[in-house]
């Protein structure tokens, strides 16, 4: 090899750490989402319901829950919902009413959904 090829190889590498020394620098500063899983808590609009969505850079896929659990499996890692965005959505279902806690679940920690109430049948159907 001659001195001419390493040379150009080693401007090639410079370039290449200097190109991803600066993309570091804007995923730092907030300029560009961070390259994996991106987690938010948003609300409907319509009802302002809470959700949790969930995004992937790789694979350009996206999810959205309204559940305590998730767990996605996709481009051949497994990740779970971050702890304190599951409690951030529990605190905001709990005050909307969608959950409710009672005295012993405030104590030991955790929330169960609200009872719907079921129809009787329609008097109209008959």
């Amino acid at each position: 090899m001659s001195t001419l090829d390493t040379q150009y190889i080693e401007l090639m590498a410079a370039a290449a750490s200097a190109k991803a020394a600066e993309e570091q620098g804007h995923i730092t500063t907030g300029a560009l989402p961070q390259f994996g899983m991106n987690w938010g808590l948003f609300q409907y609009q319509y009802d302002g319901r809470p959700y949790i969505k969930a995004s992937c850079s790789h694979c350009r896929q996206f999810w959205t829950t309204g559940q305590l659990e998730l767990t996605i499996a996709h481009c051949g890692q497994v990740d779970s919902m971050p702890e304190d965005l599951r409690d951030r959505l529990e605190a905001l279902q709990i005050k909307l009413g969608i959950r409710v806690q009672s005295f012993v679940e405030k104590i030991i920690g955790g929330s169960s959904p609200v009872k719907q109430a079921v129809p009787g049948p329609s008097l109209a159907s008959f």
